[in-house]
């Protein structure tokens, strides 16, 4: 598997306008039956820092949720961002 999010720390996930990253997580999540439960659970246990249903739902709706995070978010559940040039 390749990760290629390590080397980014706290840049802001812009959201591309094709893209609704909200619904994007929660399609792969539902595809993995992963629950906002389980995964503020497993991101907890990730990062060390304390995250709950509250927050990353939040983060979800607000769309402040950072690369290195949705990074996390989707390594936790087997998946990775690749950027790929046109």
């Amino acid at each position: 598997m390749i990760i290629i999010c390590s080397f980014i720390k706290f840049v802001k996930f812009n959201i591309i306008k094709q893209m609704d990253v909200r619904n994007e997580l929660k399609y792969i999540m539902g595809k993995e039956a992963v629950t906002l439960t389980k995964m503020a659970q497993l991101m907890t246990e990730k990062t060390g820092r304390k995250y709950t249903v509250n927050t990353l739902s939040g983060k979800l709706l607000r769309q402040s949720i950072t690369l290195s995070e949705t990074c996390d978010l989707l390594e936790t559940i087997g998946y990775h961002i690749e950027f790929v040039k046109d």
